[in-house]
């Protein structure tokens, strides 16, 4: 009887044993001896993840377009067991990230790749998600521009429409919209209030609705993908009011660093004064309230992806975001890529080092009507390689303010700029000394560009233009607002 009650103890110690190595739960009761043992389900649930980088092309059939050198994915991710995430690549284990989010980054070659990734948990159940990449150095990044001839202007006459067919029943008792798009690449798609519309070889347009309409969404995709967006509210059409236009609020995040923990990266000496600067201006002069501004100073790569994230989270596709930088920059000729380097950045190693790949996403991932990146930084002309944004034939607050625009305005190209800012002196002076109402950013760049250029001891230019792959929609910008 002894021997048979020691071996019902052992068995019951090792079903004990084996339950905390397994998740088995068991419970037991004594009569004589009486074992319940309940076996908790296998888990066959995969991860949940949303997917945030790179951002597929508009077009399902048309791989990501990219001219940079390596390609980052990020995104967010929970389980409903497990706290690890494995991200398998052809096969092969290439990250393991334990908390809620991930990133990681590949080398790109020129051409077109495929990326096979599986994200899977501790179980191996996993999801699978392939990417078609294609890296090349001419593609087009610009968004179509879409000329509205009416009803923006009356008056102005068009050159003739070849498809005939485009000027079917069009008489001068109904409404119609006409104009043309203009873009360095084949058109892809036009849409006028979601009903597709058809192009001539010249890619003017022309639609006439049964009854007029009380606004205008006009939608243009390219072939490479690049989409531009114009609206336009057809009851209340005329000049546009502060109140009118102030429809979301003004946010800014302003860097500067100046401090670095690695000794071999020498320290700089005006990168906050300039953002205090900067701040004084915008919270005086201009309709940003100090609660909407967050300052970060000398912070690390970690803490300005955090506030990026965020302001993600909390801005809303009315707001406008300025988002300026001021710290040291670094231009990588192989790998074609200019980098932020924040306070915790190495000389020896760019593991914390902010690419400006990383932050022209975060850019196209915060959901505002605009965003205006301003950044003095040595090389930060390389957020983008996109012909000029040039301030010809005047154009309205309205127009300017009714496409949503991702523009940047840097203080110089490809070279090395001072330590003591001259572009931020005229940034802040130009700002101060404005008597506009209305002032939009290409008007603000161009009355400080010439006055740079002279007065810069190295020659420096600074550069003003559309971040490209960033959601720009084309003819859009930041508009300063005085109070």
């Amino acid at each position: 009887m002894k021997n048979i009650k020691k071996l019902v103890q052992l068995f019951v110690l090792i079903i004990l044993f084996v339950s905390q190595i397994t998740g088995q739960s068991i419970e037991t009761k004594s009569q004589k001896v009486r074992l319940d043992v309940r076996f908790a389900p296998p888990d066959h649930i995969p991860p949940v993840i949303h997917f945030d980088f790179p951002i597929a092309n508009l077009i399902d059939s048309l791989p990501i377009y990219t001219r940079d050198s390596i390609i980052t994915f990020s995104g967010d991710w929970s389980d409903n067991v497990d706290d690890r995430l494995y991200i398998i690549l052809n096969d092969s284990l290439i990250h393991t990230v334990y908390e809620g989010t991930y990133e990681f980054s590949l080398n790109l070659p020129h051409g077109i790749s495929t990326f096979d990734l599986s994200f899977e948990d501790f179980k191996k159940n996993g999801i699978r998600r392939s990417y078609t990449i294609e890296r090349n150095d001419t593609i087009d990044y610009n968004p179509p521009e879409i000329v509205l001839v009416d009803p923006k202007t009356r008056g102005i006459k068009v050159t003739k429409i070849e498809d005939e067919s485009l000027s079917d029943n069009v008489n001068s008792d109904k409404f119609l919209a006409r104009g043309f798009i203009k873009d360095e690449s084949r058109i892809h798609s036009l849409t006028i209030n979601d009903n597709s519309i058809p192009l001539d070889s010249n890619n003017f347009f022309i639609w006439v609705p049964e009854n007029k309409p009380d606004y205008l969404t006009i939608r243009v995709i390219d072939e490479f993908g690049n989409e531009a967006v114009q609206n336009m509210n057809l009851v209340n059409h005329g000049a546009l009011t502060q109140s009118q236009l102030l429809v979301g609020s003004y946010h800014a995040l302003i860097i500067g660093i100046q401090n670095y923990n690695d000794k071999n990266i020498p320290s700089l000496n005006f990168p906050l004064i300039d953002s205090e600067n900067l701040i004084n201006v915008l919270t005086k002069n201009y309709s940003f309230d100090q609660k909407n501004i967050e300052y970060l100073k000398d912070p690390s790569r970690k803490e300005i992806i955090q506030s990026l994230k965020e302001l993600r989270m909390e801005l809303s596709k009315d707001d406008n975001l300025l988002i300026f930088y001021a710290g040291h920059g670094y231009w990588d000729e192989d790998l074609q890529q200019g980098f932020w380097l924040p306070r915790d950045a190495s000389l020896d190693d760019d593991a914390e080092w902010l690419s400006n790949g990383r932050v022209r996403d975060y850019i196209r991932a915060i959901n505002t009507k605009h965003t205006l990146l301003i950044a003095d930084a040595c090389f930060s002309g390389g957020i983008f390689k996109s012909r000029e944004v040039t301030l010809s034939a005047p154009k309205s607050i309205q127009e300017m303010y009714g496409a949503t625009s991702r523009t940047a305005m840097t203080s110089g190209a490809l070279k090395e700029v001072p330590d003591k800012s001259v572009f931020i002196e005229y940034l802040a002076k130009r700002l101060s000394e404005n008597e506009k109402e209305f002032l939009s950013s290409e008007e603000l760049f161009y009355s400080l560009k010439e006055a740079v250029i002279n007065n810069s001891p190295v020659s420096q230019t600074p550069e003003y233009g559309v971040i490209h792959q960033a959601g720009d929609e084309g003819g859009g910008s930041f508009i300063f607002i005085k109070k």
